[in-house]
């Protein structure tokens, strides 16, 4: 039985996609203090990232800003896990077969797949969901930063709105400014659609 983490990153913050990660593990496989990606340092997880990608098999599955607008965060969190789980199922689809598969979710939930157990707060209870918390953060905390040096070359900003980081962000503001909102909304990733159009909390 092969058994397969999952975990998303990017389901709170109100800018860019939500990323989903899928990891399997080689025989005997262990990380020292690997845990909630939340919960460790950026250097940590960088470190622990870097272990994963080169010792283990893994996808990354991704819905857009523009799915999430169409479906709910909810339904686009679930697509982004399938798809992660499914690139990686073909992947190993050489070798195994699907009902040799055991996918485990962090949360209560599960997305459209077979063989799948949710487990609350799996993230600091199952290593394998753990990496995949790793992948996912990692991936989409350098979306984020490469989305932040675009933004930082938009010159029409100015105030309001100000621009803000998008790595360490605040707070974009584009209530009234359409023409920022359409500079803004050109880039992929950039802004979901919803509450007060206040776009932007911690990541």
């Amino acid at each position: 039985m092969i058994i397969i983490g999952v975990d998303e990153a990017g389901r709170g913050p109100l800018v860019g996609s939500v990323i989903a990660a899928a990891v399997t593990f080689p025989e005997n496989f262990y990380l020292e203090g690997l845990t909630d990606s939340k919960k460790l340092t950026e250097k940590k997880r960088e470190n622990f990232y870097s272990q994963i990608i080169h010792k283990c098999n893994w996808s990354v599955g991704e819905a857009s800003c523009i799915e999430i607008d169409q479906i709910n965060i909810l339904q686009a969190t679930m697509l982004a896990m399938k798809r992660a789980i499914n690139n990686l199922q073909l992947e190993l689809s050489i070798s195994y077969k699907d009902d040799q598969f055991k996918v485990l979710v962090d949360g209560n939930q599960c997305p459209d797949v077979s063989n799948c157990q949710a487990i609350v707060r799996g993230d600091l209870i199952e290593p394998v969901i753990s990496a995949a918390s790793v992948i996912a953060k990692v991936t989409r905390d350098r979306q984020m930063k490469e989305l932040d040096l675009k933004n930082k070359l938009i010159k029409k900003l100015t105030s309001p709105p100000k621009t803000i980081g998008l790595d360490r962000i605040s707070i974009v503001s584009i209530q009234d400014d359409i023409e920022s909102w359409e500079v803004l909304y050109s880039y992929p990733l950039i802004s979901k659609k919803s509450g007060n159009m206040n776009l932007g909390r911690p990541v």
